[in-house]
């Protein structure tokens, strides 16, 4: 196991501190004239104009809107965003965005890298709504983000979708195919499954650079109904690892298919071959052993670390 650090405590101290300004002065969400609108600016790649991503703040009602428009890029899922960018800038062909909630993701992938197709997949018909409106607001990004209604699994079919209890106003973001992915269940649909080979098959088998997976749980069926898409486009696939995580399959699935697991944590991302939960990293990257240096990069220009020998 290894961990990126950065070299030197005075170093990495004033190395942060420029960096996260730099984020949060250059990339933070603001009210948009007054509506009740966010806007991140995202440098695109190539030398391109930096392009501004808006999301709809439904009053704050959007968690993930309002937590990055208090602190930009670093103020949702640290240092998810900010890497999110790096790796998207320096990819090719296509982005699949699994469990797309209101858009974040498939935005700011969108706007770094204008080469780029993104796939949003997102099952529930009210989150699709507003990724749907999230996307009226970013009309030049718009054409190049596809929208699919359906859940990611390991078979191409139907099954129930659990939903939990509303919260108080906040815009639900989770949903999962697991039905103990939380203690209290409101409600459950029918939808539409399918395996992420079957999609990637379906919009023509395109070079696939990043897989986001982020399904309440069930993120290791995602992965066994992908074996095409890592054997043949051997792409970073950032995954939430929570503590219920089917740790054993996942560990077994990246040796396998010569994968590492990257901790994405705040202070430093861990290197290892296992797959554990980290409580200062619900967000993991697995990353083919021979794009461990293009995504090492990547870390270094998000502000992440560097890799400690």
């Amino acid at each position: 196991m290894r961990v990126l650090r950065p070299a030197g405590r005075a170093v990495a101290l004033a190395a942060a501190a420029d960096l996260l300004g730099a984020y949060r002065s250059a990339d933070r969400l603001r009210r948009v004239s007054g509506e009740d609108l966010a806007s991140v600016d995202v440098a695109a790649s190539n030398g391109g104009r930096r392009v501004h991503v808006r999301m709809q703040r439904h009053g704050g009602a959007d968690q993930i809107a309002r937590q990055v428009g208090e602190g930009g890029l670093w103020g949702f899922e640290p240092p998810l965003p900010a890497l999110f960018v790096e790796l998207a800038r320096a990819s090719t062909g296509a982005v699949v965005d699994v469990g797309a909630n209101t858009g974040l993701y498939s935005l700011l992938a969108a706007a770094a890298n204008r080469t780029l197709q993104v796939h949003a997949v997102e099952p529930l018909p009210a989150l699709g709504a507003l990724l749907d409106a999230n996307l009226a607001l970013n009309s030049r990004l718009r054409r190049r983000v596809h929208r699919h209604e359906v859940a990611m699994s390991d078979k191409t079919g139907k099954a129930m979708l659990y939903l939990p209890a509303p919260c108080g106003g906040i815009v639900e973001t989770s949903a999962s195919l697991d039905p103990a992915f939380k203690e209290e269940i409101a409600t459950a649909v029918e939808v539409d499954t399918r395996t992420l080979d079957d999609l990637w098959l379906a919009i023509g088998r395109p070079q696939v650079g990043i897989v986001k997976v982020d399904t309440e749980g069930t993120e290791h069926l995602v992965l066994r109904g992908a074996a095409g898409v890592l054997a043949q486009s051997r792409p970073v696939v950032v995954c939430e690892v929570l503590p219920r995580a089917a740790f054993g399959e996942l560990t077994e699935r990246l040796a396998a298919s010569d994968y590492l697991d990257v901790r994405l944590r705040t202070d430093g991302l861990v290197v290892g071959t296992r797959v554990g939960f980290d409580p200062d990293a619900w967000n993991h990257a697995f990353v083919p052993r021979g794009r461990l240096a293009a995504f090492e990069a990547a870390a270094r220009a998000a502000g992440v670390g560097v890799l400690a020998e």
